[in-house]
C-alpha cells in the first residue's frame, strides 16, 4: 500500500489537497521487501494500482507545497496505520528533513514541505493526517478506475502530430450531458509542440479539452485518457496513469 495526501496549488493558483491510495495485493512484489521497505522505490518506481482519491483540485501539472505518505501491506490493519500517524503527529520533529519514521507493523510515515505553508507545520501535518486517514479507513473505489480510458490515437507524419478520438471513445463523450461537439480530430505542427513542451510542458492535457469537447474534470470521471501511438497500437502515455511503468 502506497497512500499519500498533498497540498497543491495549480498553475492558476486553485489550491487543495488532493490524496491517492494505491494497492499492491498480497503476492510478492519484485523489489519490494514489506518488512524492511525502501520507501523511494515504492513511490517512485512501484507505486502499485490506483485505487481510492480524494481531490480538491484537478490533478496534474500542479505544484507540491507539503505531503504525507504511508508505505505498508496492503493488509495492514487501519488501527495500525491511525496510530502510526497519530504518534508521529504527537511526536513531529523537524530537524532533519524530510521526516521519516517507521512503526510498528511495518508502518512507515514521511512528511515534508517545500517554502510556507499556509499554517503551522504541526497544523499542516494534521490536515493531511485527518484526510490521508479517511481515505485509508474508507477505500472506496475511484469511479473512473471502473471505466476504460477514452482512446487517442497519435499519428506522426511529416511535420506534424495528429491526435485522433477513436470512433468508440466519440460516441462515448457524445453521451456526456450538456457536451460541446468535439472536434476529435487535432493537427500541431512538431515545432510547435516541442516550444510549448520545453516552456510549459504537458501540452497533452491543454490538447485534451478541444479534442473531446469536455473538461478534465469530465474526462476523468469517464475513465480517463490513454494515448497509444497509431501503427502500432503502444501505449505513450495514460492520464490519470493506470501502468507502474510506461514505455516512451
Amino acid at each position: 500500500m502506497y497512500a499519500t495526501a498533498h497540498r497543491v496549488v495549480s498553475a492558476r493558483g486553485e489550491t487543495g489537497i488532493n490524496a491517492f491510495l494505491h494497492l499492491h495485493g498480497l503476492k510478492p512484489v519484485p523489489g519490494i521487501d514489506w518488512n524492511d521497505v525502501d520507501m523511494d522505490f515504492v513511490t517512485d518506481r512501484a507505486p502499485g494500482a490506483p485505487h481510492a482519491e480524494h481531490l480538491e483540485v484537478t490533478p496534474g501539472g500542479n505544484r507540491v507545497l507539503s505531503y504525507l505518505a504511508v508505505v505498508c501491506r496492503d493488509d495492514t490493519p487501519n488501527e495500525a496505520i491511525v496510530r502510526a500517524l497519530a504518534h508521529m503527529e504527537a511526536t513531529l520533529e523537524l530537524n532533519t528533513r524530510p521526516v521519516v519514521r517507521r512503526f510498528p507493523e511495518g508502518v512507515t510515515v514521511r512528511f515534508d514541505f517545500a517554502g510556507q505553508l499556509p499554517s503551522a507545520e504541526q497544523m499542516e501535518f494534521k490536515t493531511l493526517r485527518e484526510v490521508l486517514a479517511k481515505l485509508v479507513i474508507k477505500q472506496e473505489q475511484a469511479v473512473w478506475i471502473t471505466k476504460a480510458p477514452l482512446r487517442i490515437g497519435l499519428h506522426v507524419k511529416e511535420g506534424e502530430y495528429v491526435f485522433r478520438l477513436d470512433d468508440k471513445s466519440r460516441r462515448r463523450v457524445a453521451e456526456v450531458k450538456d457536451l460541446n461537439l468535439p472536434l476529435a480530430i487535432i493537427h500541431v505542427e512538431v515545432s510547435t509542440y516541442q516550444m510549448f513542451d520545453r516552456l510549459y510542458g504537458d501540452l497533452i492535457r491543454q490538447i485534451l479539452p478541444a479534442l473531446t469537447g469536455l473538461t478534465l474534470d469530465q474526462i476523468r470521471n469517464e475513465g480517463g485518457v490513454t494515448l497509444v501511438l497509431a501503427d502500432t497500437g503502444r501505449i505513450l502515455w495514460e492520464w490519470p496513469r493506470r501502468t507502474q511503468a510506461l514505455t516512451t
